[in-house]
Protein backbone atom coordinates (compact mmCIF):
# COMPACT_ATOMS: atom_id res chain seq x y z
CA UNK A 1 0.00 0.00 0.00
CA UNK A 2 3.04 2.61 0.96
CA UNK A 3 4.85 1.72 -2.54
CA UNK A 4 1.23 2.40 -4.14
CA UNK A 5 0.65 5.84 -2.27
CA UNK A 6 4.77 6.63 -2.83
CA UNK A 7 3.71 6.16 -7.18
CA UNK A 8 1.23 8.00 -7.17
CA UNK A 9 2.32 10.85 -5.07
CA UNK A 10 5.32 10.78 -7.19
CA UNK A 11 3.82 10.84 -10.70
CA UNK A 12 1.56 13.67 -9.24
CA UNK A 13 4.66 15.51 -8.15
CA UNK A 14 5.95 15.29 -12.31
CA UNK A 15 2.63 15.75 -13.69
CA UNK A 16 2.83 19.37 -11.43
CA UNK A 17 6.66 20.00 -12.11
CA UNK A 18 5.65 19.83 -16.18
CA UNK A 19 2.41 21.82 -15.70
CA UNK A 20 4.95 24.74 -14.04
CA UNK A 21 7.35 24.20 -16.94
CA UNK A 22 4.75 25.19 -19.65
CA UNK A 23 5.70 28.29 -21.40
CA UNK A 24 3.23 31.05 -21.01
CA UNK A 25 0.72 32.31 -22.86
CA UNK A 26 2.69 35.50 -24.79
CA UNK A 27 0.04 36.46 -27.19
CA UNK A 28 -2.69 38.15 -25.73
CA UNK A 29 -4.88 39.08 -28.78
CA UNK A 30 -7.05 41.96 -29.77
CA UNK A 31 -10.59 41.08 -29.02
CA UNK A 32 -12.40 40.55 -32.94
CA UNK A 33 -13.92 43.42 -34.71
CA UNK A 34 -12.58 46.49 -32.17
CA UNK A 35 -10.44 49.19 -32.40
CA UNK A 36 -7.23 49.28 -30.28
CA UNK A 37 -7.40 52.73 -28.22
CA UNK A 38 -4.52 54.81 -28.37
CA UNK A 39 -5.29 56.86 -25.06
CA UNK A 40 -2.60 57.75 -22.90
CA UNK A 41 -2.08 54.47 -20.40
CA UNK A 42 -2.92 52.24 -23.20
CA UNK A 43 0.09 52.05 -25.51
CA UNK A 44 3.48 51.80 -23.62
CA UNK A 45 3.74 53.68 -20.99
CA UNK A 46 2.51 50.67 -19.08
CA UNK A 47 4.72 47.67 -20.12
CA UNK A 48 2.37 44.83 -21.61
CA UNK A 49 -1.27 47.00 -21.01
CA UNK A 50 -3.66 47.12 -23.79
CA UNK A 51 -6.99 48.37 -24.08
CA UNK A 52 -9.81 47.55 -27.12
CA UNK A 53 -13.30 49.08 -27.95
CA UNK A 54 -16.05 47.10 -28.63
CA UNK A 55 -19.40 46.43 -28.84
CA UNK A 56 -19.37 43.58 -26.77
CA UNK A 57 -20.50 42.56 -23.68
CA UNK A 58 -18.94 41.53 -20.24
CA UNK A 59 -19.77 38.08 -20.79
CA UNK A 60 -18.58 37.69 -24.20
CA UNK A 61 -15.55 39.63 -23.16
CA UNK A 62 -14.28 37.84 -19.92
CA UNK A 63 -15.07 34.05 -21.84
CA UNK A 64 -13.52 35.36 -24.86
CA UNK A 65 -10.19 36.27 -23.10
CA UNK A 66 -10.22 33.11 -20.69
CA UNK A 67 -10.36 30.83 -23.72
CA UNK A 68 -7.58 32.58 -25.61
CA UNK A 69 -5.53 32.58 -22.36
CA UNK A 70 -6.19 29.01 -21.10
CA UNK A 71 -4.69 28.20 -24.74
CA UNK A 72 -0.79 27.67 -24.95
CA UNK A 73 0.53 27.59 -28.32
CA UNK A 74 2.64 24.25 -27.07
CA UNK A 75 1.30 21.19 -28.30
CA UNK A 76 -2.24 23.20 -28.42
CA UNK A 77 -2.48 22.59 -24.27
CA UNK A 78 -5.32 23.98 -22.19
CA UNK A 79 -4.18 25.10 -18.96
CA UNK A 80 -6.32 25.48 -15.77
CA UNK A 81 -7.41 28.38 -14.84
CA UNK A 82 -10.44 30.34 -12.74
CA UNK A 83 -12.04 33.50 -12.61
CA UNK A 84 -11.53 35.89 -9.50
CA UNK A 85 -14.08 39.00 -9.86
CA UNK A 86 -12.92 42.26 -8.04
CA UNK A 87 -14.06 45.03 -6.67
CA UNK A 88 -13.86 47.63 -9.97
CA UNK A 89 -12.72 49.96 -7.71
CA UNK A 90 -9.30 47.91 -7.26
CA UNK A 91 -8.24 48.20 -10.96
CA UNK A 92 -6.52 51.24 -10.43
CA UNK A 93 -4.11 48.88 -8.27
CA UNK A 94 -3.16 46.22 -10.88
CA UNK A 95 -3.47 48.34 -14.04
CA UNK A 96 -3.06 51.86 -14.04
CA UNK A 97 -4.24 55.06 -12.46
CA UNK A 98 -8.18 57.20 -13.54
CA UNK A 99 -9.02 54.07 -15.53
CA UNK A 100 -12.98 54.08 -15.32
CA UNK A 101 -14.43 50.61 -14.54
CA UNK A 102 -17.83 48.77 -14.35
CA UNK A 103 -16.10 45.02 -13.95
CA UNK A 104 -12.85 44.06 -12.86
CA UNK A 105 -12.29 40.32 -13.33
CA UNK A 106 -8.87 38.16 -13.34
CA UNK A 107 -7.71 34.45 -14.93
CA UNK A 108 -6.00 33.06 -12.89
CA UNK A 109 -3.69 29.61 -13.76
CA UNK A 110 -2.41 28.76 -10.61
CA UNK A 111 1.35 29.15 -9.01
CA UNK A 112 1.77 30.45 -12.66
CA UNK A 113 0.16 33.91 -14.15
CA UNK A 114 -2.83 36.13 -14.34
CA UNK A 115 -4.59 38.03 -16.68
CA UNK A 116 -6.78 41.13 -15.38
CA UNK A 117 -9.37 41.81 -17.51
CA UNK A 118 -11.20 45.55 -16.54
CA UNK A 119 -14.24 46.56 -18.63
CA UNK A 120 -16.02 50.29 -18.81
CA UNK A 121 -19.85 49.89 -19.86
CA UNK A 122 -21.12 53.25 -19.62
CA UNK A 123 -24.46 52.62 -20.27
CA UNK A 124 -24.54 49.36 -17.74
CA UNK A 125 -22.55 51.43 -14.84
CA UNK A 126 -25.00 54.74 -15.24
CA UNK A 127 -28.41 52.65 -15.79
CA UNK A 128 -29.02 54.42 -18.60
CA UNK A 129 -29.23 57.75 -16.89
CA UNK A 130 -28.80 60.07 -20.31
CA UNK A 131 -26.89 62.65 -18.47
CA UNK A 132 -23.80 60.66 -17.61
CA UNK A 133 -23.93 58.26 -20.67
CA UNK A 134 -23.58 61.50 -22.97
CA UNK A 135 -20.44 62.54 -20.54
CA UNK A 136 -18.91 58.74 -21.21
CA UNK A 137 -19.54 57.92 -24.54
CA UNK A 138 -16.67 56.65 -26.15
CA UNK A 139 -16.61 57.75 -29.78
CA UNK A 140 -13.59 56.59 -32.16
CA UNK A 141 -13.57 57.83 -35.61
CA UNK A 142 -16.98 58.08 -36.48
CA UNK A 143 -18.07 54.78 -34.40
CA UNK A 144 -19.93 54.89 -31.04
CA UNK A 145 -18.37 51.82 -29.21
CA UNK A 146 -20.34 50.31 -26.26
CA UNK A 147 -17.27 49.33 -23.81
CA UNK A 148 -13.66 49.38 -23.97
CA UNK A 149 -11.60 46.31 -21.92
CA UNK A 150 -8.01 47.03 -20.49
CA UNK A 151 -5.95 44.34 -20.48
CA UNK A 152 -2.65 43.73 -18.40
CA UNK A 153 -1.10 40.35 -17.37
CA UNK A 154 1.46 39.30 -14.92
CA UNK A 155 3.81 36.41 -15.51
CA UNK A 156 5.60 34.62 -13.11
CA UNK A 157 9.09 33.65 -13.65
CA UNK A 158 10.50 29.93 -13.54
CA UNK A 159 12.54 30.37 -10.98
CA UNK A 160 9.85 31.32 -8.67
CA UNK A 161 7.64 28.74 -10.19
CA UNK A 162 10.40 26.11 -9.45
CA UNK A 163 10.74 27.44 -5.70
CA UNK A 164 7.44 27.11 -5.04
CA UNK A 165 7.29 23.62 -6.23
CA UNK A 166 9.96 23.13 -4.05
CA UNK A 167 8.22 24.81 -0.71
CA UNK A 168 4.95 22.60 -1.66
CA UNK A 169 7.10 19.41 -1.86
CA UNK A 170 8.67 20.25 1.40
CA UNK A 171 5.90 21.52 3.10
CA UNK A 172 3.95 18.39 2.14
CA UNK A 173 6.84 16.08 3.77
CA UNK A 174 6.91 17.90 6.67
CA UNK A 175 2.87 17.67 6.90
CA UNK A 176 3.14 13.82 6.36
CA UNK A 177 6.54 13.32 9.00
CA UNK A 178 4.42 15.52 11.62
CA UNK A 179 0.96 13.49 11.10
CA UNK A 180 2.95 10.01 11.24
CA UNK A 181 4.70 10.99 14.37
CA UNK A 182 1.24 12.85 15.84
CA UNK A 183 -0.83 9.36 14.67
CA UNK A 184 1.99 6.67 16.05
CA UNK A 185 2.70 8.51 19.56
CA UNK A 186 -1.22 8.29 20.46
CA UNK A 187 -0.96 4.19 19.35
Amino acid sequence: MKKIVCGILTVLAILFLFYLLLPEPTVIPPLPDSVKSTEEGDTVQIPRVSAYFSQYQRSYVTKYYQEKFDQLPFLGIRLPSYRLNHPPELSHEKIRDNLLSSYFEEVVHPFRESLFINGWEPEVFFNGNPGNIDRYTMIVGDQKYFSKTTLRPFYSTLPARLINFVGILLSGFIIYWLTKRIVFAKS
